[in-house]
């Protein structure tokens, strides 16, 4: 059967507040347009469906009076009904068909109402709001409400799939069954296949090496190896829709067989790639897959609080909460900023990466070879680098020093617990000791510190000559023999991220321990989970940092990639700085890029959007640290969806703020890519002023600018750099509120958590420094196409696109603020003396982040559409 696709409703509003003073009337109609016409002004938007999809009832809208509001005084009632809405001196007007309880991707919008009864005696009025809330406040009383999408649904396609059914599969492969399924779910996949299984399967199935019990990690060559056979495997299979119930019964039994997280891993690998690969029309662009956090969230909630989840006590609406703890005390001063490290969502986003950027990339049935993504080895330095910073930001605020690179691989490291259990109430992760060193990885393979040691110092080697030295196999002109020929390559930033990541574009490959240049990233990786139990004497299962949905909670995680970026900045700091370095201050140069020279930046503002009553001064942004209830209802025993298991997560939010840079266009109206940064300013803590390395790329978009003077105005909800806006919704641990990876907007999980897009910055009445940089430049240099502002994007590129710019990532801080020949020059004075007075196309100025208390705060979000105005 086919459903059509969701449609645009749209909702204006004439008057407004409380409806015993001011007679609010509102307008629905059936469009892709605001609602700004007839005297309406646009209230909001929402999709629902115009036939009867499963789930959904019909909702019947009717009208009286008509026309424009300021005139007549239109009114609207809404009931959920399956007839025409005429009666009681209602007319009907249109209908609609929403959800009217959870369902995957839906939000829900109350409606509330004032008056009432026959229209012509009474002013009937309704109000409508996108809230998690009943509707009573401000004078209105809660009528009804209903689940429908903020983004457009697309038509299935013509298959003959039980959507239903497959929603249900798909659920209970992810471990988020339906309530009433629940004592189900255990069954149904434990059961074993009862058709025969597909014999390349059952082979690839039957030789996993990651035990039943054990732990899978992607930094493992062997396990990756393994997981692309097999999501491969799902992929190439999959060639026309009637293809895809099979598979996933397939599914259902390769994770009756296999470890969970390998499955989990498997699983979202097929489906990211393979619906970026397929049109959003074809039945697998249809399937809800729920965060990692939902799906496996003992990687996320100590083990002492998953065990507090039981049953209620038979009493309706009952809520058990319990607060999110952190791990370790205020004895250890890397105590201070665990709430970062160990933030659920910023892990989420680091697992997510690498899904949509697997280690062994995907196969090319065309050549028979492992292909990765666009720029994916830049990427990857890039990526954990703007983590770095982020990092080094909050350290700084909370007063702790950068993070010192754990450069001798001999060094000790400071112990770390995670106290996370696995289903089956095991540890998941073992406890590394204090001053614990690096060990030999066993059992799979005998690989020290000296191993290691020498795969670095074959890195250094390789940059400090400029290009890899490596084998491949050619026919000899004269024998006509195929023998092994040396190659020297030239080091590129992409090149040198995919080798260093020993991911399938590095120059071996999918490295492991007996390549020449090795594994330097996973391989330390592994090597520093291994140390919670050198010699496996304790049957201990290694740490965190063998994990990449964990990884980042560990100190030493940052301390790695501290390292890791150092080697990557060796190279780097041997590049040449940009030309619009002007090294002789000749004003007379031409250091400007091609097409900069027409765009002058005037001045720049910050705006925080604070609460109706405060005016907020320009240039002061303000967060704070606030408790944020994680649903965790779908793991427990629980059926009654009245019941509610909390945990509260401490997190940082912020209050919503507006760019406004003002600016000037001497030559034709044209596209320009706008790029915007903030770095801490160090002398406050007797430090050079600014470093590179530290400056945070907050957002990037292309604008076009007509000739003249203008002022772009840009919402931080735009940012490209931020995750899916489903990620703030306070249901997002709701089961039936999962999100659709299959929607360009979806792809999004990846990206920085919306509520930390500031760092905390400091209490007092100072706050923390910090400069405001922008960069603007001539798109037609940068730009890949119109595809880049979108959310995410920085961090994570686009669905079935190459990287949406042109530029190194990081530009104009992706190479060395150096004067050549002048090394006792500083990056602050570089800028100040010899970059910005000639790059007109440039700004700095100073802002700074006040951290509050939560009451002083407006924290109501906007929801952005797919593209910002």
């Amino acid at each position: 059967m086919s459903y059509a696709g969701t449609v645009r409703f749209s909702v204006g509003e004439a008057g407004g507040g409380d409806p015993s003073v001011n007679a609010h009337r509102t307008m629905i109609e059936q469009s892709n347009n605001d609602f700004n016409h007839s005297g309406w002004k646009h209230r909001l938007s929402f999709h629902a469906y115009t036939v009867p999809f499963p789930g959904t009832v019909r909702y019947s809208i009717g009208e009286a009076g008509g026309g424009d509001p300021s005139v007549n005084a239109h009114r609207i009632m809404i009931e959920q009904s399956n007839n025409d809405f005429n009666h009681s001196g209602w007319k009907h007007r249109l209908f609609f068909y929403a959800y009217p309880s959870p369902f995957p991707g839906a939000v829900r919008f109350s409606v509330g109402e004032a008056g009432g009864g026959d229209p012509s005696v009474n002013p009937h009025r309704i109000m409508i709001e996108q809230s998690n809330n009943d509707f009573n406040h401000s004078g209105w009383k809660h009528r009804l409400y209903f689940y429908a999408y903020t983004n457009p649904v697309p038509k299935p396609s013509t298959s003959t799939i039980d959507q239903v059914k497959m929603t249900s599969i798909v659920a209970r492969l992810s471990n988020i069954p339906q309530p009433a399924e629940k004592d189900l779910t255990t069954v149904a996949l434990a059961a074993p296949k009862t058709t025969t299984l597909d014999p390349k399967l059952l082979e690839l199935l039957s030789h996993s090496p990651v035990p039943k019990e054990g732990s899978f990690s992607t930094f493992d060559s062997i396990h990756v190896r393994y997981a692309s056979e097999l999501y491969d495997y799902f992929r190439l299979r999959l060639a026309t829709e009637d293809d895809l119930p099979d598979i996933l019964d397939d599914l259902a039994e390769a994770k009756r067989r296999l470890n969970e997280q390998l499955f989990q891993y498997i699983f979202e690998v097929f489906l990211v790639h393979k619906q970026q690969e397929l049109p959003k029309s074809h039945a697998i662009n249809q399937i809800v897959l729920p965060d990692i956090i939902q799906r496996m969230p003992f990687l996320y909630v100590k083990g002492e609080q998953l065990k507090s989840i039981t049953s209620p006590d038979g009493k309706d609406g009952t809520t058990n909460e319990m607060k999110f703890h952190v791990t370790g005390t205020e004895v250890d001063s890397e105590h201070k900023v665990a709430w970062y490290r160990e933030d659920p969502w910023w892990n989420s986003h680091h697992w997510h990466w690498h899904v949509i950027y697997p280690v062994a990339g995907v196969l090319d049935p065309a050549t028979g070879t492992k292909k990765t993504k666009d720029r994916q080895g830049e990427l990857f330095y890039y990526m954990h680098q703007q983590m770095l910073a982020r990092y080094d930001a909050e350290r700084l605020g909370a007063g702790l020093a950068k993070v010192v690179p754990f450069k001798d691989l001999r060094d000790v490291m400071p112990g770390y617990d995670s106290h996370l259990v696995g289903t089956a109430g095991k540890f998941s992760y073992g406890p590394r000791p204090k001053n614990a060193t690096m060990p030999t990885i066993r059992p799979f393979m005998q690989y020290d510190i000296i191993e290691q040691e020498t795969r670095r110092q074959r890195i250094f080697n390789a940059i400090d000559q400029g290009y890899f030295q490596h084998f491949v196999i050619e026919k000899n002109p004269v024998t006509n023999v195929e023998e092994p020929v040396r190659k020297n390559t030239k080091i590129t930033i992409d090149l040198l991220g995919a080798t260093i990541e020993a991911n399938a574009a590095g120059i071996e490959g999918i490295s492991n321990e007996n390549t020449f240049y090795g594994s330097l990233h996973n391989l330390g990786h592994r090597l520093i989970a291994a140390a919670v139990d050198p010699n496996d004497s304790m049957n201990w299962p290694k740490g965190v940092m063998g994990d990449v949905a964990t990884a980042i909670r560990d100190p030493m995680f940052w301390r790695w990639h501290r390292f890791i970026d150092d080697t990557i900045n060796r190279w780097i700091v041997k590049q040449p700085p940009h030309p619009f370095v002007n090294a002789n201050k000749d004003p007379n140069a031409k250091v400007q890029l091609p097409g900069d020279e027409v765009l002058t930046i005037k001045a720049a503002r910050v705006q925080s959007v604070g609460p109706e009553s405060v005016t907020r001064n320009p240039g002061h942004l303000y967060t704070t640290m606030e408790n944020y209830p994680m649903n965790l209802l779908h793991i427990s025993p629980v059926t009654d969806q009245n019941y509610n298991i909390n945990a509260y997560v401490k997190r940082i939010n912020y209050e919503t703020f507006n760019y406004e840079i003002d600016v000037e266009n001497t030559g034709p109206e044209k596209e320009f890519s706008v790029r915007i940064w903030i770095a801490p300013y160090l002398k406050e803590i007797g430090a050079p002023g600014l470093d590179r390395r530290l400056f945070i790329e907050m957002d990037r978009f292309v604008v076009t600018i007509k000739t003249g003077a203008e002022t772009i105005k840009r919402s931080s909800e735009f940012a490209t750099i931020l995750q899916s806006p489903r990620l703030d919704d306070t249901q997002l641990f709701d089961p039936d509120h999962a999100t659709v990876i299959g929607d360009e907007t979806d792809f999004c999980y990846c990206g920085v958590p919306r509520h930390m897009l500031l760092p905390r910055g400091k209490k007092g009445v100072n706050g923390a420094l910090y400069k405001l940089f922008i960069s603007i430049n001539d798109a037609q240099y940068d730009k890949i196409d119109d595809a880049q502002d979108r959310c995410g994007s920085v961090y994570c590129g686009l669905k079935s696109k190459k990287y949406p710019v042109k530029r190194d990532m990081g530009y104009p801080f992706d190479k060395p603020l150096v004067v050549p020949g002048k090394p006792e020059i500083t990056e602050e004075a570089v800028l100040m003396e010899y970059v910005l007075p000639f790059n007109k196309n440039m700004h700095m100025s100073d802002i700074a982040l006040h951290w509050v208390g939560k009451e002083q705060l407006n924290l109501t979000r906007s929801r952005p559409v797919k593209k910002a105005p």
